[in-house]
């Protein structure tokens, strides 16, 4: 089997020797060849940095903690970072080891694979095997030339973050649900055309006479320079919302806009249900539990990184037990789990002051698969 010589990009901090260590062993048993520099304690400059990155084929990154950020995830080493980035430059295929709440915001064709790990979980055999065959994959494909996602944005653009909230609020007394969606948009080309956006129903309820369609909202939070966007709303009712908006100027290669919509009704998922009433249609089965909601974020854009957070208000009585996470083909009806994608999903579960929290993260979102939540309501 033909070798690869890499750049190992590592830490040298005491606390990281038994990870730094764990990767290497496993470089020297699939018979890869490394080099790595204490960029602190050599003095070694940039351009000799780069030269020898420049003598290598491939860089692995193991992107450990480092300092705190103010919202709890951690940085990873500024020299780590710097060695991406002149990998990144440089052309060379990268492969992230990224340890768990590390922020991390590199987004670039060549990037191969992005594995998140824990200290804890090193030992773990099906993790073991996970990093081993990551590895050895990266090397095959390095050796052949062959990064099959360098081509993983088309388009005039891809999402590099897409942040979703979907939250039930207690608001005056009312629950009410809310979809947040915030994109970050990088540009490789002119784009002349409007972009998409929407919510719709998962489990459509019945709406009382009474009732007044939902409210939305669309901001630019941040750009690269000043735009403006004309907005067309297509549909605005109860439970459905879609909208298309087309930034003013059109943004060109190397912009980048951040936007935001907001879209919140009582009605775009059901706050009770009586079970018997419900058709087979409106539920799905999740490891021989039938539940009667779900809702999610299904891309149909090149992206990224996916965060999507789920936030229950306390009165709702949802548990831990009443939810799970999913990954389905579903076009406005389900088709079949995606139960091998699911495994690639960051999970966490939590309470926050009473209300039942739920994060799902992925890297690279597969397109027109809906990633989200199952769950019970209460049955009235």
């Amino acid at each position: 089997m033909e070798e690869i010589t890499v750049f190992l990009s590592q830490s040298f901090h005491d606390v990281d020797k038994e990870v730094v260590q764990y990767f290497e062993n496993i470089c020297e048993g699939l018979k890869i060849r490394y080099t790595c520099f204490d960029i602190a304690a050599s003095g070694v400059l940039p351009e000799t940095l780069r030269n020898k990155i420049t003598d290598t084929q491939a860089l692995i990154a193991i992107c450990s903690q480092r300092s705190l950020r103010i919202d709890g995830t951690f940085d990873m080493s500024p020299a780590i970072r710097t060695e991406i980035d002149i990998a990144f430059a440089l052309e060379k295929p990268v492969l992230l080891f990224c340890e768990e709440n590390v922020f991390c915001d590199i987004i670039i064709d060549k990037l191969g694979t992005w594995i998140s790990f824990s200290k804890s979980n090193l030992s773990d055999p099906d993790f073991m095997r996970k990093v081993i065959s990551s590895i050895n994959e990266f090397k095959l494909k390095v050796s052949s030339g062959d990064i099959p996602v360098a081509n993983f944005f088309t388009g005039e653009y891809y999402i590099q973050s897409y942040r979703s909230l979907i939250s039930l609020e207690n608001k005056n007394n009312k629950l009410i649900w809310s979809h947040y969606n915030t994109k970050r948009l990088i540009f490789r080309d002119k784009l002349q055309r409007p972009v998409t956006t929407g919510v719709w129903p998962c489990t459509p309820t019945p709406i009382a006479a009474d009732s007044e369609p939902g409210n939305y909202s669309i901001t630019i939070d941040k750009s690269s320079k000043h735009f403006d966007f004309d907005e067309k709303v297509n549909i605005k009712n109860f439970d459905t919302f879609e909208a298309s908006i087309r930034f003013i100027p059109d943004p060109d290669r190397g912009d980048w806009i951040e936007w935001s919509r907001e879209f919140s009704s009582q009605y775009i998922n059901p706050l009770s249900l009586a079970k018997t009433s419900l058709p087979n249609q409106l539920k799905i089965n999740v490891d021989g539990k039938d539940y009667y909601a779900f809702d999610g974020i299904t891309p149909d854009e090149p992206t990224a990184n996916l965060l999507i957070k789920f936030s229950f208000d306390k009165s709702y009585g949802l548990s831990p037990d009443d939810i799970r996470p999913i990954a389905i083909h579903y076009g406005r009806v389900f088709n079949y789990h995606a139960t091998e994608e699911l495994t690639r999903v960051r999970k966490k579960i939590e309470y926050i002051r009473g209300n039942l929290s739920v994060e799902l993260e992925v890297t690279f979102p597969k397109n027109n698969l809906m990633y989200g939540l199952a769950w019970n309501p209460p049955i009235l």
